[in-house]
């Protein structure tokens, strides 16, 4: 308690000036299903003309059964998602920008992808790195995250492991790595699922306090408690890629009830919203359809005019001095490109956190000493005293060819170990514009470098 009260009253000074109100028109999302037959099938749609708007200061939940389409609307507006995707996006009334938008964004997917061999603490500064320019000193990094660890409520994990820390901590662990920028716009796909009832209300409770800062935040939520459900501001209901409602919770059950739809008395609204967009209430939808769509009307020049703010341009957002604000945001210059910091930066701050997961990776330095030590003591019994002997040309090349061979596949196997459990994570970390593909593959190669050159001098050394 005594950290949500912290929490709130951090957050009610840093206050968020840059609002963001995000509204779309005429949003389609289609993909194509079959992708290896040479045939042309037609595309699976997904998203069927859905308008709606976003609100900054109001937590936001996309209600629907599965399949609705709420994964996808998340992902086509976040930017995530861009092939297949027809109509408008709109920022305070202004066409989207996606490659501005993404920069003063973030989008924290339904898992927690993150580094398990780095600890809590290492997480956070990691994401510093990434997301502040260099004009930030340490000093004031460290003071950053050990309050972003504390607001969090994540003081007591803050040397433990990640792959050791709970659900609710992953989750709050993920929303603390884009804290550090204070983003104006935040989307969540399902960040209650796979936790219990008190975590589900830590984590909403801490999206509530981030929203009274002026931010806009939106999530996706499924079967959520009725306790849970009351903290949401506003409701958008999706069935089969359509809206079925949009607008503030404490109005849907009159909305609902006008198109012959009655929620019974002490029902969770959440539930009846689900169960009025699977039709298991009836099967005319059709009113609640046309109905949303009667709110969202804007001229065909591509700006919904149901979208007025004052702010008419993208955010720059700059460095306050001498101000009480624990959050740093990008300066101005770093802005103008995709990422804040430069490629040397991320090759060095990469390169780090590869050496220290590839030290602190024991079973794999394990499995390739073991490999080492069997490989070598097999084919020094089976080739033993071959080199003094001219006549046994052909044991030594064998001899020859079976070392180059071992030493290429084992040094090729750590890097088909650790890209596919590190893609996850990667695909998160640049689609939110941290580093480029390019220096995260060159610090892995670097950081591989010293182990591969000793397997070598180690196979050549007796010879």
């Amino acid at each position: 308690m005594e950290n949500q009260t912290k929490f709130r009253r951090s957050q009610e000074i840093k206050k968020c000036h840059h609002h963001k109100n995000i509204g779309f028109r005429n949003l389609c999302y289609s993909v194509q299903e079959n992708k290896v037959s040479a045939r042309q099938e037609q595309p699976k749609v997904i998203l069927r003309g859905v308008n709606g708007e976003f609100r900054s200061g109001r937590l936001t939940a996309i209600l629907g059964p599965s399949g609705a389409g709420k994964s996808s609307l998340l992902n086509v507006l976040s930017g995530f998602k861009s092939s297949g995707v027809t109509g408008y996006i709109t920022v305070n009334g202004v066409e989207r920008n996606t490659e501005e938008f993404r920069r003063e964004s973030c989008y924290i997917t339904q898992n927690c992808y993150l580094m398990d061999l780095l600890t809590t603490r290492e997480t956070l500064a990691v994401a510093a790195s990434f997301k502040l320019n260099a004009k930030v000193t340490t000093r004031e990094k460290n003071d950053m995250i050990n309050d972003i660890l504390e607001l969090l409520g994540l003081r007591k994990a803050a040397e433990t492991r990640v792959g050791k820390l709970s659900g609710g901590e992953k989750k709050r662990l993920s929303i603390g790595q884009e804290l550090l920028t204070n983003p104006p716009v935040m989307f969540f796909d399902e960040p209650t699922s796979g936790l219990d009832s008190s975590s589900s209300l830590q984590v909403i409770s801490h999206l509530k306090s981030l929203v009274r800062g002026g931010r806009t935040i939106v999530c996706s939520i499924h079967q959520p408690s009725s306790r849970l459900f009351e903290m949401f501001d506003d409701l958008y209901v999706l069935a089969e890629g359509q809206c079925l409602y949009s607008g503030a919770i404490s109005d849907m059950t009159a909305v609902f009830q006008e198109s012959g739809f009655k929620c019974p008395k002490y029902y969770n609204r959440a539930d009846f919203a689900v169960e009025v967009a699977c039709r298991e209430r009836g099967m005319n939808i059709e009113k609640l359809i046309a109905k949303a769509e009667t709110h969202f009307h804007g001229p065909d020049t591509g700006r919904a005019d149901y979208i007025t703010n004052e702010e008419t341009s993208m955010l720059r957002p700059s460095i306050k001095k001498n101000s009480t604000d624990t959050y740093i945001q990008v300066p101005q210059e770093t802005m103008g490109s995709r990422y804040p910091v430069t490629l040397a930066r991320q090759i060095s701050v990469l390169l780090k956190r590869a050496v220290l997961c590839t030290i602190r990776d024991l079973h794999l330095a394990q499995l390739r000493l073991v490999s080492h030590v069997v490989i070598g003591l097999f084919l020094g019994g089976v080739f033993y005293g071959i080199g003094d002997e001219a006549s046994k040309v052909a044991s030594n090349t064998a001899f020859l060819m079976f070392s180059m061979m071992f030493l290429f596949f084992c040094n090729l196997f750590p890097f088909v170990h650790s890209f596919p459990l590190e893609k996850l994570v990667v695909m998160r970390e640049h689609m939110n514009n941290w580093y480029s593909l390019e220096a995260y593959h060159i610090s892995k190669i670097v950081a591989e470098l010293p182990l591969q050159v000793g397997s070598l001098v180690e196979k050549a050394g007796p010879h």
